[in-house]
């Protein structure tokens, strides 16, 4: 009896694994498929694969690294890929596993920001478009419309920037954008943004 509960356990605990896996839908096109070198190199290897890397002003060195969560046969994947500058092809690749409790955990988290279907525009967006005041007012035959001003841009000079590369069979989603901390204090009105920044914090953890 205790062995047939065991089975019906595990099998009900591997399908919740597997219904957290979302269905992906690519935001680029082929050129830029083309062009990434994480689906030149991951390209229906895995059922899904998420990679991460950082770029900043201040870098040291002239190696590139790529971090990247992958999961294939309920079983999750880190991976860290790097390679020098100028030749993505001399690639290093170390691979190690993750935690089922921590893919679980990071799967529910990415699920509530909507990290599958963010919109680069959004994330990225600097500035507020004006907004109409309902009450406007008519005066001498002539209609006044009253109008907030939007914020101005704002710059970061030697800031970092983020990229996310989603894969999943022949679809691939790409996020990309610059020191979205700094510009949420400005901008917090752009909900995006703070998933994005969200979603990042979530998918570092998951790297610990």
């Amino acid at each position: 009896m205790r062995k047939h509960l065991l089975i019906i356990v595990l099998f009900f605990s591997l399908g919740f694994v597997k219904a957290q896996i979302p269905i992906i839908k690519s935001n680029v096109a082929d050129e830029f498929k083309n062009s990434s070198l994480v689906y030149k190199t991951f390209h229906n290897k895995y059922d899904l694969l998420i990679a991460f890397r950082t770029f900043s002003g201040w870098r040291i060195g002239n190696t590139n690294y790529i971090e990247i969560l992958a999961y294939k046969n309920n079983s999750w994947k880190k991976i860290l890929l790097t390679y020098p500058d100028n030749n993505p092809s001399k690639q290093t690749i170390k691979k190690s596993s993750l935690n089922k409790i921590k893919a679980k955990k990071l799967m529910g988290e990415l699920e509530s920001q909507n990290f599958w279907t963010l919109s680069n525009d959004s994330i990225n967006m600097q500035y507020l478009k004006p907004q109409t005041v309902v009450a406007n007012y008519a005066k001498n035959d002539t209609v006044f419309i009253v109008a907030n001003f939007p914020h101005n841009r704002i710059s970061v000079l030697d800031g970092s920037s983020y990229y996310f590369e989603i894969l999943q069979g022949n679809n691939l989603r790409s996020y990309h954008t610059a020191d979205p901390e700094e510009i949420a204090k400005h901008f917090p009105e752009v909900k995006s943004r703070i998933k994005f920044i969200k979603s990042k914090a979530a998918f570092e953890n998951a790297l610990k």
